[in-house]
């Protein structure tokens, strides 16, 4: 999310008749992650949900409905004071109340997941119940804003007849002067969050059979999170030759530059922009056909494969296929280059503009 946002403000800032905000809750002071430009405006509210991790569920929950309070309070404030034309939520704390700011603006909810990203992570108990309720009740919230924007086909037929929804894709910035690696490399990458939607514990997996194979390949994971886990099966399956695990980085583009291929194993997804910075960068991939994203943009057997929920003898199969032959991966490669010019910034901003001079005509 925080990549889109830095593309989408960065590129609207530098059109002429456009002010560009951003309004967080939490950075304290912190440099952004990715480059912001000098013409946005960053406002900080200061509100810092992750205060509220400490305590027994009680003291959690008063300690967050103090927060939202004071989040609402301090919003609508801001709001009165810019006078802005459009505000734009990414359907975090804000989607419950942002919509009932009465400050003149029109008001628009993105969402960077997919209808049913609750309960793909497939939670137990309690929290599924919770995850149910909070399902059906944005159904509801989406209604409530002028203009409701999702990543994909697929995930808008999820949604109910909804007469405000659009589809807009994420876009790719080639800020690396439309570099495109040249697939010698016996490097393999797979980028995402390390938690239970990425689904890298099954990666590890499939890769162990993998390098049996072609024990001179290497795979690369690069992502945040407790990694703890996937550091131990690693190891217990004697794999740190052929597998690298390393932090996040503002400069992903090497990562892409230096690999021949892209794997994903995700559970679920929204629209994931790994995928359309890999085909950006000419890398043919193989990924699982899961919710929501991947069959929107790969073309299974040009640019690369699709691979049915499950089947991991199909995805070893692709993978090697892939790898055996270079031929075919830098032609899946060209392709997948060539494709990607769909998801380019200037294609995709015109459709944000367009909306934007919509609503306030």
């Amino acid at each position: 999310m925080e990549r889109v946002l830095s593309n989408k403000v960065n590129y609207l800032s530098q059109l002429p008749n456009y002010e560009v905000y951003i309004i967080t809750t939490g950075q304290r002071n912190r440099p952004h992650f990715y480059e912001i430009s000098s013409k946005v405006k960053c406002i900080d509210l200061g509100i810092n949900y992750s205060e509220t991790t400490d305590g027994n569920i009680l003291v959690r929950v008063f300690k967050s409905f103090k927060k939202y309070l004071f989040h609402k309070a301090k919003l609508k404030q801001i709001l009165f004071e810019i006078k802005a034309d459009i505000v734009v939520s990414m359907f975090t704390n804000d989607v419950n109340f942002l919509y009932a700011i009465k400050d003149g603006s029109k008001k628009v909810l993105e969402i960077h997941f997919s209808r049913e990203f609750r309960l793909l992570a497939n939670r137990k108990g309690i929290t599924r119940l919770l995850d149910l309720y909070m399902t059906n009740r944005n159904d509801k919230i989406v209604t409530k804003y002028d203009r409701f924007v999702v990543l994909t086909l697929e995930d808008k037929h999820s949604w109910k007849k909804h007469k405000n929804i659009s589809v807009i894709y994420n876009s790719v910035t080639d800020s690396n002067n439309n570099a495109t690696s040249l697939l010698d490399n016996k490097k393999v990458l797979a980028i995402g969050r390390l938690t239970y939607q990425k689904n890298l514990e099954l990666l590890i997996e499939l890769w162990e059979q993998i390098s049996k194979r072609y024990p001179d390949w290497c795979l690369t994971i690069v992502g945040t999170g407790d990694s703890k886990e996937l550091i131990g099966k690693i190891d217990k399956m004697k794999l740190n030759d052929v597998i690298k695990l390393v932090p996040s980085t503002s400069k992903i583009s090497d990562c892409y530059l230096d690999s021949s291929l892209y794997l994903m194993t995700s559970r679920f997804e929204g629209l994931p922009m790994v995928l359309l910075e890999a085909q950006n960068y000419g890398l043919p991939i193989v990924s699982f056909d899961c919710k929501c994203g991947p069959k929107e943009i790969i073309t299974d057997g040009q640019d690369g494969y699709l691979i049915q929920m499950g089947d991991k003898e199909s995805f070893i199969a692709k993978t090697t296929d892939l790898i055996e032959n270079i031929s075919l991966r830098k032609e899946f490669g060209r392709i997948a280059k060539e494709n990607s010019k769909r998801f380019s910034e200037e294609i995709i901003m015109k459709q944000w503009t367009s909306l934007f001079e919509e609503l306030v005509k």
